[in-house]
This record gives structure tokens, C-alpha cells and sequence, in this order.
């Protein structure tokens, strides 16, 4: 995966949000992000804030950090 780190922890989130078949406007109502800021994230068209990545790891179950290293990973 080529781009940012920030833009890569987007797709990270959003492949996680699959594994455990969470809808982006489920994921949006629990976590309080916008629904369109989330689909934008996941494509790689914005970046979640630090705010905002922190209650969708939380709502997804899982840690930052280690959706970060994993989307440093990814983008290498």
C-alpha cells in the first residue's frame, strides 16, 4: 500500500470493521464520528482524528497502537 500513514490506519480500521461485520453507520452511531467522515476515512480521502480513532478502536475492540502498527506495516 503506498500513501500515508495516516491514510493507511483508514483502511486498517475499515478491514477490521469487516472482520467483526460492523456497518460504518453502525460503527458511525456507537464511535459518534459522522457516517460520511468514516466511508471518506476508509477510502483514504481524510484522516481520523486522534480523537476519533481512539472511539472506533474502542467500539471495535481494539488498540491504537496497534491499528497504527499495523497500518505502518501495510503501507511499506
Amino acid at each position: 500500500m503506498n500513501g500515508g500513514l495516516a491514510r493507511a490506519v483508514g483502511v486498517v480500521v475499515a478491514t477490521i470493521a469487516d472482520e467483526v461485520l460492523m456497518t460504518q453507520s453502525e460503527l458511525s452511531r456507537r464511535a459518534d464520528v459522522p457516517q460520511p467522515q468514516i466511508s471518506r476515512a476508509f477510502r483514504g480521502m481524510r484522516v481520523f482524528t486522534l480523537d476519533e480513532l481512539d472511539r472506533v478502536c474502542q467500539v471495535l475492540g481494539v488498540d491504537v497502537a496497534a491499528v497504527v502498527h499495523d497500518a505502518d506495516l501495510a503501507r511499506r
